[in-house]
């Protein structure tokens, strides 16, 4: 691997707080007036990136968190259950997945002394979303046939045809009334 400079190590271990590249450039020293642009350059150098990863990879032993641990933890808060969680809760359950997705829960007690458990979950939206960009769901491919492509152009064209039909129609001289 090619040496970086004392800047370009700095902006690697700033970028990785953060994943913010213009501040992890001013933090590391860069011009305040120039950091967007030279952030992205230093993102765009070999060497740079391959640091950045070896300081994630690093990072990732070092606390024991791993992109399968995210992953699951994900997929526990956006496939949890209500019915599951409560279940879990009236078990005594300590150590539940699904327990990342609770908001709140409370107890209540009603006037002829029942009691029932509320509970409400948050974040199954967010971690969908996550996961589905994860899977790739979101690529914003064409996926349009070559046959769909050429009727959209053909309503366009007919659509600019008529715009400039109708201006074409005002912009003519009017008609001396007799």
């Amino acid at each position: 691997m090619t040496h970086l400079t004392k800047k370009e190590t700095a902006f690697s271990q700033e970028y990785i707080i953060d994943l913010n590249a213009t501040a992890a450039c001013k933090r590391a020293g860069y011009s305040e007036k120039s950091a967007d642009k030279i952030a992205h350059q230093l993102l765009g150098k070999t060497r740079v990136q391959e640091e950045i990863q070896r300081l994630q990879k690093e990072r990732s032993i070092r606390t024991q968190i791993t992109a399968d641990k995210v992953l699951q933890e994900l997929a526990a808060v956006a496939f949890a259950r209500v019915p599951e969680i409560m279940a879990a809760i009236e078990e005594g359950k300590e150590d539940f997945p699904a327990y990342a997705a609770l908001k709140t829960v409370k107890n209540t007690q009603s006037k002829n002394g029942e009691s029932t458990l509320n509970i409400s979950i948050d974040g199954k939206v967010k971690a969908l979303e996550l996961l589905g960009k994860h899977l790739g769901m979101f690529d914003k491919k064409d996926k349009k046939s070559p046959l769909d492509r050429e009727r959209s152009l053909d309503r366009i064209r007919g659509a600019i045809r008529r715009v400039k039909e109708s201006h074409a129609k005002i912009n003519q001289p009017s008609q001396p009334t007799q």
